[in-house]
């Protein structure tokens, strides 16, 4: 089906992805696919020849390159193309981090530190994703190479060190929220959890015994990893499930030797195998220490150079001291050899005394300025030493600081779900750290990443939160004008667009540091995580409708003039295809944003005034034994803008109204209002209604009917949603947010039906999927679009009993889809159960005529009845509206359980790759307890399936939501 979509920026918003990572490309593709956002793959072949001009530059939402460091040629290629693209335009770099496990040289990595410095330099608005220890296809850790290049020996070498194994699945599930969010210049390094190398190399080692009935041996070496400088990058923590690609690894021994692409180490050229594993152990480790003890001799002598340097430079010193005070010394010797002369010839040398004092003064000024120099040197270390105090002292206020508000964040949404959360109120913590991060920012920024982005996501949360109330009392206001009550308005309010659009971007900024907030460490923080993220984008979703439809709004309530509308309500407790027996109408009739008059009519005033005879549809006439065809049974066609076109029909007939659509809603609808509402009187009867006991009610006073004139007396359906009506005509603004949401929750649950007679807007019902039609599905855009084979089925039930036993059946159904060498088979189980109280009518036992709906070229094989074929007389078979239909009776007596078996066949597999989807259409009216699809698809393989499921050798089965259709699909190929 198609999906209404919020534009990003272009009307045809595209993905450029570069590289000759396939894998990578398809991740990528397949999810914008499902936004409908075109991806343009440039492979590294492509690109030189690429004309930048027809690439529509305006259109490019995002530029995603998978980085490969090994081709410096590819580098400079691609940083020239970059470069010429607008410089708006965001730009995410993803690549595995370049790194070297090294022995014993660091040789040949000089010039991948170079590019990777230079990538950082040349794109500073950039998002750099780098992934360490990444293991996928061919792409294999340097120092799980190390660990494979002994396989030839029998040989597994374990550093003895912290990996961080991750793989595609793991960084393409954590990095799916950043791709759609808007862009933000960051650094992330994503790594697995770290497990010492020695637990997965002991697993590869039984795997290896499992599958070869051989043995390795594992034998610690020491290295050391080099990278480049990554101290700037945010590290976040990712899940992965790594035991499959470690599988995997070991069972493609046979690849080995061309995914390590390294030469062999000289270690191992020339270890013989011997009998004696502990032999071999001892020779390698002879060999081991080989270079240990040439390196402790070379460090030894290096050490003894080191101190003749440092003997060398006491030396030096001790001179430069000596040069310090030879002035001073030869002053005292000359103050010597004065004496002596004065003693010996009694000579008064007064100048050379003067001269002598002259050097002297010369000397102690130098003495006093070297001190003054010293003090300075020695008072200004002292400072340093208490800023850096200082520093530190700061440093940890604020660690502290972020550690407490984080604990807030966290505790808040871990005890709070996203339906019932109370206000998120930042304490004291939060505001200290936005007033740290206000100071520091400006000085550190680099160095307090993480500080800022939960600063950001609690501000940007209690702004949300803001606007969620502003819009929530917009949105209210325009409400209670439609009913009548407050200000009214012809259009609808672009306030309330703009809005929605400012929350739009706040929640894509918010679900982004919640990224970084939680680290994926452990379950409970992963399953809080999923609950807010699934939470903001669902009100994203609900949003989306309110930026995208404001004129279908504004023409739905008579903004463009008047319109009436026939509201069918049903009762599910009578169940028939469209939701429920017709017992009563209403007519509403909007001008100009407002309900301005509301009729309520019962099915059987308005059948006593149509004028002649209609014919009823052959099984109608069969099974209810109706020779005219009346109002209350206008809804037994499944598509509901058929029976919209039919109801309006008689409408025109007996009241000579025309009316401009038709809605359809329940009893569902009815509890869900109510408990929006609290509770409603029904002064008839002196009752309040709650949402759970209103079904109560009705089966009550459904009995009283059957004895009464229904045409003379107020039914019970009548005066519960009547009075609803006038209900919600007085609510409040927060009761009239919860009513909104119920007709929403009404749509989205095919409760509430709606089919216009104005064709936009009846196309617009129809991508939103809330026409009620019997649904042609298209095959989803994140499947590949050749061969795709999309097969439906619609079980509609009808109530033939005319009594109101439907509130105590229970339903399980099953569909099991056989892809085998042929035809493709499904046989569908359906259990009924009958927990009726009474044999007595309004319950009893459960009567229905149930079809099964199909694509046209189905083959009915047969129908079991508790596993016995049914009478091919009481079968119909037949094609209507390019469909097949099988339809029978059926009775569930109280207290029993009745399993119908439907086998039928359907396309051919094919030998070729191919993707198959089933869509299972809810009835209206009728809830579902269990409802399971399995495919099972011998000699083949899965390559994608959506959504999740549970995936268990050839067999694949799923579990779908009880309130809404149900669509699953899975492409496959040849094992």
């Amino acid at each position: 089906m198609p999906a209404l979509h919020t534009q990003i920026i272009d009307e045809s918003p595209r993905v450029i992805i570069l590289g000759d990572y396939d894998e990578f490309s398809a991740k990528v593709e397949d999810l914008f696919g499902v936004y409908e956002i075109e991806t343009l793959k440039i492979t590294l072949a492509q690109l030189p020849h690429l004309d930048v001009k027809s690439l529509s530059v305006k259109s490019i939402y995002r530029i995603i390159w998978w980085v490969d460091f090994s081709n410096i040629k590819t580098l400079e290629t691609i940083t020239k193309f970059l470069t010429e693209v607008s410089p708006e335009i965001s730009v995410m770099i993803i690549g595995v981090l370049p790194e070297k496990y090294i022995l014993d040289s660091e040789m040949a990595f000089e010039q991948k530190n170079v590019n990777f410095e230079n990538l950082i330099n040349n794109f500073p608005q950039a998002q750099f994703f780098f992934i360490r220890d990444y293991l996928e296809g061919n792409y294999l850790p340097e120092i799980i190479k190390t660990s494979l290049s002994g396989h030839k020996k029998q040989v597994l070498f374990d550093p003895e060190e912290d990996i961080y194994l991750t793989n595609l699945s793991g960084v393409i599930d954590n990095l799916k929220l950043i791709f759609f969010k808007p862009h933000q210049p960051q650094k992330i390094l994503i790594q697995g959890k770290n497990v010492l190398s020695t637990d997965h190399l002991v697993y590869c080692l039984d795997l290896f015994q499992t599958y070869y009935s051989s043995t390795l041996e594992l034998l610690a070496v020491k290295g050391r990893r080099v990278f480049p400088d990554i101290g700037d990058f945010l590290k976040v923590k990712i899940t992965c499930e790594i035991r499959p690609i470690l599988d995997k690894l070991v069972r493609e021994k046979q690849n080995w030797e061309k995914k390590l692409n390294i030469p062999s180490p000289s270690l191992f050229n020339d270890v013989k195998r011997k009998d004696d594993s502990l032999e071999l152990i001892k020779t390698i480790d002879q060999r081991l220490l080989k270079p240990q003890k040439q390196a402790l001799k070379t460090s030894i002598e290096e050490r003894q150079v080191d101190e003749k340097i440092i003997i060398d430079k006491t030396t030096i010193h001790q001179s430069k001291d000596q040069e310090k005070t030879k002035e001073e010394v030869i002053e005292i010797e000359e103050e010597k050899i004065e004496g002596e002369l004065s003693r010996l010839f009694h000579q008064k040398r007064s100048k050379i005394n003067e001269e002598r004092i002259d050097k002297k003064v010369k000397i102690v000024k130098k003495i006093s300025e070297k001190s003054k120099k010293n003090k300075v040197m020695f008072f200004g270390g002292v400072g340093v030493m208490i800023l850096g105090g200082v520093t530190l002292a700061l440093w940890l206020i604020l660690e502290m600081t972020f550690f407490f508000a984080k604990k807030e964040l966290v505790g808040y949404f871990e005890k709070n779900s996203p339906q019932t959360a109370q206000d998120f109120s930042p304490g004291v913590w939060a505001g200290f750290l936005n007033k740290q991060v206000g100071i520091y920012n400006g000085v550190a920024s680099d160095l307090i990443t993480e500080k800022t982005v939960v600063d950001q996501l609690i501000n940007g949360f209690v702004e949300l939160q803001s606007l969620q109330k502003y819009l929530q009392e917009k949105t209210a206001n325009y409400g209670l004008g439609v009913v009548g009550v407050g200000e009214t308005n012809k259009e609808f309010p672009q306030e309330i667009v703009d809005l929605s659009s400012k929350i739009t971007e706040k929640i894509s900024l918010i679900e982004e540091s919640i990224f970084y907030l939680y680290p994926n460490e452990n379950k409970t923080e992963n399953e809080t995580q999923q609950r807010w993220i699934d939470y903001l984008e669902k009100t994203k979703e609900n949003l989306s409708l309110t930026q995208q439809l404001p004129g279908f709004f504004s023409s739905l309530f008579g903004g463009e003039g008047k319109k009436t509308y026939l509201v069918l309500l049903q009762n599910n407790l009578e169940i028939r295809p469209t939701g429920g027996f017709i017992q009563d109408f209403l007519l509403l009739t909007f001008d100009k944003g407002m309900l301005i008059d509301t009729q309520t009519f019962n099915t059987q005033e308005v059948d006593s005034l149509l004028p002649g005879l209609v014919a009823p549809p052959a099984e109608l006439q069969k099974y209810l034994g109706e020779k005219n065809w009346f109002m209350r049974d206008s809804n037994w066609d499944p598509d509901f803008p058929t029976t919209a076109q039919r109801a309006a029909w008689f409408v025109k007939e007996a009241l000579k109204k025309q009316v401009d659509g038709v809605l359809a809603m329940n009893f569902y609808v009815a509890q869900d209002l109510i408990e929006a509402l609290d509770t409603i009187e029904i002064s008839d009867h002196q009752e309040t209604l709650t949402k759970n006991n209103l079904f109560e009610r009705v089966e009550f006073h459904s009995d009283a009917e059957f004895v009464q004139n229904a045409a003379q007396n107020k039914d019970y359906t009548h005066l519960v949603f009547s009075q609803l009506f006038k209900r919600i005509k007085t609510a409040s603004p927060e009761e009239m947010n919860k009513i909104i949401g119920a007709f929403y929750q009404s749509l989205e649950s095919k409760d509430l039906l709606i089919s216009l007679f104005d064709q936009k807007n009846q196309e617009i019902l129809q991508q939103l999927g809330w026409n009620g039609e019997v649904i042609s599905p298209m095959c989803p855009q994140r499947f590949p679009q050749t061969n795709c084979f999309v097969e439906q089925t619609y079980q509609v039930e009808t109530n033939i009993g005319l009594n109101k036993v439907n509130g105590y059946i229970e339903r399980k159904i099953e569909e099991r889809i056989e892809l085998g060498e042929k035809n493709i088979k499904h046989i569908r189980t359906v259990v009924f159960s009958n927990k009726a109280k009474s044999d007595g009518w309004p319950l009893g036992a459960y009567k229905l005529y149930l079809r099964f709906i199909s694509g046209k070229n189905t083959q009915a094989k047969e129908v079991l009845v508790n596993g016995k074929k049914i009478d091919g007389g009481l079968a119909s078979v037949y094609n209507e509206k390019d469909k097949k239909v099988v339809g029978f009776p059926l009775e569930v007596p109280k207290d029993s359980v009745v399993t119908v078996q439907y086998t039928y066949e359907t396309g051919k597999v094919l030998d070729e790759p191919f993707s198959f989807l089933f869509f299972d259409q809810k009835q209206p009216g009728i809830e579902v307890e269990n409802r399971r699809t399995t495919i099972y698809f011998p000699g083949k393989k899965a390559t994608l399936i959506a959504p999740q499921g549970e995936l268990v050798g050839d067999t694949l089965e799923f579990i779908s939501p009880e309130n809404t259709h149900s669509f699953v699909g899975v492409s496959l190929q040849n094992k």
